[in-house]
């Protein structure tokens, strides 16, 4: 401020009269007290402030600059250079290396300031001047400030000498030393290594090293020779434990190496011994470059990570100079575990993928299988629960069960050599199933692969494999066809064309993207260019055309999509981005706008509508200036360049109405033709990217005649597949077989020829047949229909094509050879024709087989076609049996208490758990439906008797060995008749522990876990032991004369498949035994395959020949092996999936008791029981009720006897005093 005082005094006029008046005033104002100037008169001193100095990371790290203080200063603040000169300029805010001595106010010419990073900042009223932001300008504020970021690296001025830092002095020529700081940069020491990976056993390696550079006492050595110097860093290969570091107190033995240097600065080189003991010069900058020998086998024995390591030196510790870079051998590579899948960009709907699989041959000792799945991805982790696709995320047509050891009789695909299982399969590309969109912003698709459910909670395999589709543009709708037919009207439609064009108007978008952005790709620090490919550029804004997409603009629903491209080059090429295809998506708060940023889509923007002006016009809607911010994702795509919610240039953009977009197909009418007997065919496409519209072929006539006269109607005759058939009606699919037009005799189906203009002695052309085989199972989840079958007669075989479900595949491959051929009345006839399966039809047949399946033979004549209407009426030829229900009516509680009348013996044999014979009257003569059921748990005990002449039942059976207390049985049927029964708790052989393990069923598990059902299973207290659920620490009682009892276990597993239609749920077995007799019980819970609901507990579901069991015995615990088991009628009820009868898988079962007592079940006599008289049992009973017996009184520590049988019944009356722990348990089965 006292300059610009001084000057305007200069600049007055009578500058002597002045100086007389300042002469005359002196006395005065010298006699004048002082008066202090006010602060805010005081300069303020220009200070810099940078976040961040040290450590920075050399690889690219930023850092922010801020200022103060910055005022102008006229003259030295005042440019003498254009295009500001004579102003205030500011100052210039380096990153750069500059010399000692740099200051331009200290005569440093400009040569000593290296910079790799320059911001101009000035006036914001003179910023435009020098070009903007683009250019480096930022703004120097009236108050003096400024803020300014930097991206930095270390190796920027490699070839410069200097000292790293951020510098400021005066711009455009003007020279001002308080303007001139300086603020030192360091970065982190770092090294890089070359190579890394895939290394020999023995090989060289190359280190470089920078950034190591004093740090005072922290890098003084401690140790002679460099004792009380810089004694710079060890630089080792070798195999370091996982705490290695000096700082961190590791010793030296942690620290192996198999070749090491020691990196110093260039004067110690000789010091230590030269470059003959492995020293290694550090520069001025604390770079360094060596080589080291890496030699694995030199630390085999060595426990530890390969890797160079650095750390200082002679005793010092610094731990910015201890690094780790990791080396790998090609020969430590782990075993490949992965698929490839060709191609996987640019895909149309259906197109075929190949799959390329190398995996490890076992997992966790089991052999390796997997399925191949076309899924969606969750949006969770990959290798986790939450990142596995499953149910309506995969599409179940497409899954594929790959393995090399077969499973179930399932074919094996691949080899396996070396412990690794190489394999090759094709998938199709589907770009929707189910409410699955691929196409749609946000939802990524792919081949999808994992291990089965028989590897539980293992998802270290899970890799998905994302695949994208072809732009949907629309094309051009042309068809193609010649007109031609023939005798199997397989003519094609001639010339057909369609544009696919709409009356709507079309869509455009038009952004700027940032007018900062653009600034500085054309500014002088860039150099750059714009350019637009399949769009438009006017003013800085690039127009794009509607080329898709379904959004509904008066819904705002939907996405719109857009077509071309624009790209942003500068720096030489290091800036290189092009933003594409943009697509306009409405949410519920606005709209998103995303595009392909160099081929990867990211949703770029936030678009407020809200904000935008909104017009419609000929249908279209247009929003006008939406104001757009820049999302997260965004700023990642645009390399860190500017940040999150930055406000981008507004975007304009109109929607045609939603039918003018996305037109699928054009149509035209084909031409003619004359030959054929029937019309002929059609051409088909849509108007998508390199497809045709339709056009259908033209009326043909037959004029001519066929090369064979011939009276004899053609047919053909086939079972398709026995085993398909035999599923299709089995338990599992429990379905039915119908015929169309068709007949159907002993697995076979017959069609009649319909046309054709097959040559049966030139053995050319197409025999055509008419008719339809429909197959369905699992309540409609499969229906399959195979209709108008062709065979297509070749010099070396025959093709047999069919429609499935509408269109034709060509199914399987005849081997005309392996037949017997006849002739008759001029027909000609192949019987017993081999078929092979083709890939198409094992497509078509959704994966079930695989292609070369031996199919059923085929018989076929080659006649005439007949001349009989056929019939559309469709015939079941062939279902399933299912299994009724037994349980659907049993009433809660008991029916009746009254009504069944026993005499003593036999009510005393019942309530011990013999088996009785009981007879009850009154029910209906001959009636039948009649149920023994036992309460306090409806639990039935027999179901479908039939009373006789007289209305008598007669009922041989035992009850439930679990019961203990008060119980009612029942016989139900027209009337109900009952008894109230006082069941005792019986002396039990107590069972301590027990597991049971049981697979239910490994054909259903095939099932479950196969393509149909693409289900799964999950447990709740259950273990999974290969085939095996494990349940455990299951506890009971046996009673051994007669054996019953029960011993029951917590626990369920659950069953799904279908995408949940099917759910079953087994859950808290026991294994009950009555008058020697054992009975598997679950609780079972879900839908049947036929569709029921079921909830029941304690279903008997099978019964266990525990005679059959291989028993082995080690101290107190018995184990019955593989017992046979087989479900009863109420399992099958219940289980909805297999008829009464069927073989279950067998049951293993463990029991812990005293003296092993547990081996009654297995029907082996019981353990000897010793009692010494009937004083000593009746003095154990009233030990139990806790009197000391006369027996415990006598007797003296060292007697000993027999072990007895009582003191089992004393702990089982202890139990009933305490509360029965399986009692307790199991208070449900009453």
């Amino acid at each position: 401020m006292l300059s610009r005082v001084a000057d305007a005094r200069l600049r007055a006029p009578g500058i002597l009269a002045g100086a007389l008046l300042a002469l005359l005033l002196s006395p005065l104002l010298v006699a004048l007290p002082a008066v202090p100037a006010a602060a805010d008169d005081e300069p303020a001193t220009p200070t810099v402030t940078v976040d961040r100095t040290t450590g920075l990371d050399g690889t690219g790290d930023t850092i922010t600059v801020t200022g103060t203080g910055f005022l102008p200063s006229a003259p030295a603040t005042t440019g003498a250079r254009p295009p500001l000169s004579g102003r205030f300029t500011g100052i210039y805010v380096t990153v750069g290396k500059f010399a000692e001595t740099w200051r331009p106010s200290e005569g440093a010419a400009s040569a000593a300031r290296k910079n790799a990073h320059t911001a101009w900042a000035l006036p914001a009223e003179s910023m435009a001047t020098v070009g903007g932001a683009a250019a480096g300008a930022v703004e120097l504020t009236p108050e003096g400030t400024f803020s300014v970021t930097f991206d930095v690296t270390d190796d920027a001025l490699d070839e410069v000498e200097g000292d790293w830092g951020v510098y400021t002095y005066a711009a455009g020529g003007a020279v001002h030393a308080p303007f001139e700081t300086e603020t030192p940069l360091s970065f982190a020491p770092r090294v890089t290594v070359t190579p890394t990976t895939g290394l020999d056993d023995v090989a060289t390696v190359t280190v470089e090293g920078r950034n190591f550079l004093t740090a005072g006492a922290a890098t003084t050595g401690t140790r002679p020779p460099l004792a009380g110097r810089f004694t710079g860093v060890y630089v080792a290969a070798g195999k370091f434990a996982d705490v290695w570091q000096p700082t961190a107190g590791a010793a030296s033995a942690a620290r192996p190496n198999s070749d090491v240097r020691w990196a110093v600065d260039a004067a110690d080189v000789d010091t230590i011994g030269g470059t003959a003991s492995g020293a290694v010069a550090i520069d001025g900058s604390g770079s360094f470059t060596t080589t080291l020998e890496v030699d694995k086998s030199a630390l085999d024995a060595v426990e530890g990570t390969w890797g160079v390591y650095t750390y200082a030196a002679g005793g010092a510790k610094h731990a910015p100079f201890e690094t780790a870079t990791a080396l790998d051998f090609a020969s430590d590579a782990a075993a490949p575990a992965g698929i490839t899948v060709t191609p996987t960009t640019d895909l149309a709907d259906g197109d075929t993928l190949t799959v390329t699989g190398a995996l490890p041959a076992q997992v966790d000792g089991a052999d390796t299988s997997v399925y191949v799945m076309y899924c969606a991805a969750t949006g969770g982790e990959l290798g986790t629960a939450a990142g596995r696709p499953s149910g309506a995320l995969c599409d179940t047509s497409r899954q594929q069960w790959l393995m090399h050891t077969s499973v179930y009789g399932q074919p094996t695909t691949g080899t396996v050599a070396d412990g690794v299982w190489t394999f090759e399969t094709t998938i199709d590309a589907a770009a929707a199933f189910g409410d699955v969109d691929c196409t749609a912003d946000g939802t990524t698709c792919g081949v999808f692969v994992r291990l089965p459910h028989t590897f539980a909670g293992d998802h270290s395999l899970d890799q998905l494999v994302p695949v994208s589709f072809a732009a949907d543009d629309a094309g051009d709708g042309s068809g193609s066809g010649d007109g031609s037919g023939d005798g199997s009207g397989e003519g094609s439609g001639g010339g057909g064309s369609g544009d696919g064009s709409t009356t709507t108007t079309t869509g455009t978008l038009a952004w700027g993207v940032d007018a900062d952005f653009r600034a500085y790709v054309t500014g002088a620090v860039a150099h750059g260019s714009i350019s637009v490919t399949g769009a438009t550029a006017s003013k800085g804004v690039y127009s794009f055309t509607q080329s898709g997409g379904n959004a509904d603009a008066t819904a705002r629903t939907g996405t719109a999509r857009y077509a071309g491209a624009v790209t942003f080059t500068g720096h030489d090429g290091t800036l290189d981005t092009t933003l594409a295809n943009p697509r306009v998506r409405f949410t519920t708060a606005g709209a998103t706008l995303s595009v392909d940023v160099d081929g990867t889509r990211v949703d770029f923007a936030t678009l407020n509508l809200g904000a935008a002006t909104r017009t419609t016009v000929d249908g279209a809607v247009r929003w006008t200036a939406a104001p757009a911010t820049l999302t997260a994702a965004g700023a990642k795509a645009f390399g860190g360049f500017y940040s999150a919610g930055r406000t981008l240039d507004p975007v304009t953009f109109t929607v045609g109405a939603s039918d003018a977009v996305d037109t699928e197909t054009g149509s035209s009418s084909g031409g003619s033709s004359t030959g054929g007997s029937t019309s002929g065919g059609s051409s088909s496409g849509d108007s998508s990217a390199d497809k045709g519209g339709s056009g259908s072929g033209g009326t043909a006539t037959d004029t001519t005649t066929g090369t064979t006269a011939t009276t004899t109607v053609g047919r053909l005759t086939w079972g398709v597949d026995a085993g398909f058939r035999s599923y299709v009606t089995g338990p599992i699919a429990q379905g039915s077989i119908s015929v169309t037009g068709a007949s159907a005799s002993a697995g076979t189906f017959t069609f009649l020829q319909s046309g054709g203009n097959a040559d049966a002695a030139a053995q050319t052309g197409t025999a055509a047949y008419a008719g339809a085989v429909t197959f369905t199972g699992h309540h409609g989840e499969l229906d399959l229909t195979v209709a108008n079958p062709r065979v297509r007669l070749g010099a070396t075989g025959g093709t047999l094509s069919v429609e499935v479900d509408g269109v034709r595949v060509d199914f399987a491959t005849l081997h005309l050879a392996s037949g017997s051929r006849t002739t008759l009345d001029g027909a000609v006839r192949w019987a017993n024709v081999p078929a092979t399966l083709t890939s198409a039809g094992a497509r078509a047949f959704d994966g079930f087989y695989p292609a070369g399946r031996s199919l059923d033979p085929v018989t076929f004549t080659v006649g005439t076609g007949s001349t009989t209407t056929v019939s559309r009426t469709t015939t079941v030829v062939a279902s399933a049996a299912t299994a009724a229900s037994s349980t659907d009516d049993v009433p809660e509680t008991p029916p009746a208490t009254t009504g069944i009348t026993l005499d003593d013996a036999t009510l005393e044999a019942l309530l011990r758990g013999e088996v009785v014979t009981l007879e009850v009257g009154g029910f209906a003569p001959d009636e039948t439906g009649i149920r023994v059921v036992i309460y306090s748990t409806p639990t039935v005990l027999a179901d479908g008797l039939a009373a006789d002449a007289a209305g008598v039942v007669t009922w041989t059976g035992a009850l439930p060995g679990s019961l203990a207390g008060t119980h009612t049985l029942t016989f139900q049927g027209s009337e109900s008749y009952g008894i109230v029964l006082d069941i005792p708790t019986r002396a039990m052989c107590l069972v301590d522990d027990a597991t049971l393990a049981w697979g239910v069923k490994d054909s259903f598990r095939a099932y479950i876990e196969g393509t149909i059902a693409n289900g799964g299973w999950e447990l709740d207290g259950v273990t999974q032991d290969g085939g095996d659920f494990v349940w455990s620490a299951g506890d009971g009682g046996l009673d051994t004369d007669p054996v019953s009892g029960a011993v029951a276990f917590d626990g369920e597993v659950r069953f799904s498949g279908h995408d949940g239609a099917l759910t079953t749920t087994l859950a808290s077995p026991a294994v009950e035994v009555s008058d020697g007799v054992a009975t598997l019980v679950v609780d079972v819970e879900g839908e049947t395959q036929s569709g029921d609901v079921v909830s029941e507990t304690a279903v008997r579901f099978a019964t266990l020949d525990t005679a059959a069991a291989t028993v082995t015995t080690d101290g107190d615990t018995v184990t019955l092996a593989d017992i046979p088991a087989v479900l009863t009628a109420e399992g099958a009820a219940a289980f909805g999936t297999y008829p009464a009868g069927e073989e279950l898988d067998a049951v293993t079962l463990t029991l812990t008791a005293p003296d092993g007592c547990g081996v009654v079940v297995a029907g082996l006599p019981a353990p000897e029981v010793t009692v010494e008289d009937a004083t000593d049992e009746t003095e154990a009973a009233v030990a139990v009720e806790g009197e000391a017996s006369a027996a415990d009184a006598a007797a003296e520590p060292g007697d000993t006897a027999p072990i007895a049988w009582w003191p089992w019944a004393l702990g089982a009356g202890a139990l009933l005093v305490a509360g029965l722990t399986f009692a307790i348990r199991r208070t449900r089965r009453g």
